[in-house]
């Protein structure tokens, strides 16, 4: 998991993986949300046993052209017409007995999924309705964790404070990211940085004025 860096626990106020085309060797229909795929475009696997002349055929008929050939895989990137839709081509080359496979040009993104064990244990990360100690979850009641990932998963230099009851500091998740103050120096009685707090090293218990805020859950 990335980094969680705590910089202050208020307590006892409330208890509260680059866009490309991809190969899919599955007939599955394309979806009507057009962000999915690229529009005008797709990819086309013919049998190792067709002939250039009947490719070139398919492709007339179509009124398609050709963009790239993946020669390894033996399949195209199609250009539709214009005025061509995705559904229509596909029914086209489908039918053809010589096209082994066509696809719409889906667009993916790379996924940043932790290598966290027990990642698919939260639902409030991830909820795919999975099933957690015999109860069902919600699908998509969750924060869309890996969606955001894909976006920006974060640094080091990021500091989170946050407002809560408290923390487990010694968390084996989250004890390597706690938040340190290294203007403070542990123990020694003293506000070296002059903010107010006595050795304030992970931030500041409100609640019982004293500079320890782990969560000793005495609020339930």
């Amino acid at each position: 998991m990335k980094r969680l860096l705590i910089v202050l626990i208020l307590l006892g106020i409330l208890s509260c993986g680059d866009e490309q085309a991809v190969v899919n060797p599955q007939n599955t229909e394309p979806s009507s949300n057009s962000n999915l795929y690229v529009e005008g475009e797709l990819l086309v696997k013919f049998k190792t046993s067709t002939r250039r002349t009947s490719i070139n055929a398919i492709h007339r008929a179509v009124r398609a052209t050709v963009k790239k050939r993946f020669e390894t895989l033996n399949i195209e990137h199609i250009k539709l017409p214009k005025g061509h839709t995705v559904e229509e081509a596909l029914k086209l080359y489908r039918e053809d007995p010589d096209v082994e496979y066509a696809e719409p040009n889906y667009i993916v993104r790379k996924a940043v999924i932790p290598n966290d064990t027990y990642f698919n244990l939260q639902w409030g990360l991830n909820n795919t309705g999975q099933i957690i100690d015999g109860v069902s979850g919600t699908p998509d009641a969750d924060i869309d964790a890996p969606e955001a990932w894909d976006i920006h998963s974060g640094n080091g230099g990021i500091i989170v404070a946050v407002i809560d009851t408290g923390v487990d500091y010694n968390h084996p998740d989250l004890s390597a990211n706690i938040w340190v103050n290294t203007n403070e120096i542990p123990g020694n009685g003293k506000d070296d940085d002059g903010n107010g707090f006595v050795d304030d090293i992970r931030g500041w218990n409100f609640a019982y004025n004293n500079n320890n805020p782990m969560d000793d859950d005495v609020d339930g």
